[in-house]
């Protein structure tokens, strides 16, 4: 997931994933998220068995490995 092109810059990816419903076993949303970049994972995050996805507008967030449910358009479970 943390490939690099040939002038050695991240590959973006589109992954989707559910956001985690909260206590009551709710449904997640679905999380379409296009051309985000795969950041190392910090030993905090492979604690919590999470990714960090960079996404294009700056934003950062933290995903839940078993969470992804798509990789490139190829469902992973």
């Amino acid at each position: 997931m943390m490939q690099r092109d040939h002038n050695g810059d991240p590959i973006p990816y589109d992954i989707t994933f559910t956001t985690h419903g909260g206590k009551n076993d709710e449904p997640g949303t679905i999380i379409n998220a296009k051309g985000v970049i795969v950041k190392g994972r910090s030993k905090a995050n492979r604690k919590s068995s999470t990714v960090n996805l960079h996404f294009p507008g700056g934003q950062v967030r933290a995903v839940h490995i078993p969470l992804i449910t798509h990789f490139n358009n190829k469902r992973v479970r």
